[in-house]
């Protein structure tokens, strides 16, 4: 089922350069839901993928999406937690000053450091940053490009 263009609810293969696969479901408005599932490249997709935990929803460029890099391997219509809208926290260079941006609608209120901790940053991430990331969260160690976003001091 590889296509080159994903849509709402297709599921992702994400290699990670060792012989394994992660994979991600595509949300609305350039957003992927990555799972903490890990699988042989020889294994065929499998149910337990959409039982898995989500570790986290991001934003992706469109490159990410489209380039072909992570192969469309299955599609389904998305389960209710993945259309519910998604909030990303801003921070403010100037201000210091912290804010809720939520996805569904483009809305950005005020916000405390404290709600803003919780949530990933409003950002685009790159295809590369994104399987970096991956691969920290399955050795057990910090990501840099998840620690320079973090919200703090």
């Amino acid at each position: 089922m590889a296509t080159r263009n994903p849509r709402e609810g297709s599921l992702l293969r994400i290699s990670l350069g060792d012989g394994t696969d992660a994979f991600a479901r595509v949300l609305p408005n350039s957003q992927v839901a990555i799972y903490a599932h890990r699988a042989s490249h020889a294994d065929v997709v499998s149910p337990v993928i959409f039982d898995s935990k989500i570790l986290w929803k991001l934003t992706v460029t469109k490159s990410a999406l489209v380039s072909g890099r992570w192969p469309v391997v299955d599609c389904r219509p998305l389960e209710s937690e993945l259309v519910s809208p998604v909030d990303y926290f801003i921070k403010d260079r100037l201000t210091g000053r912290y804010s809720v941006y939520r996805s569904a609608d483009g809305r950005i209120r005020e916000s405390s450091l404290e709600e803003c901790k919780a949530l990933e940053a409003a950002a685009a991430w790159e295809a590369e940053h994104v399987e970096d990331r991956i691969r920290d969260y399955f050795a057990g160690r910090p990501n840099v490009w998840a620690e320079q976003l973090r919200a703090g001091p």
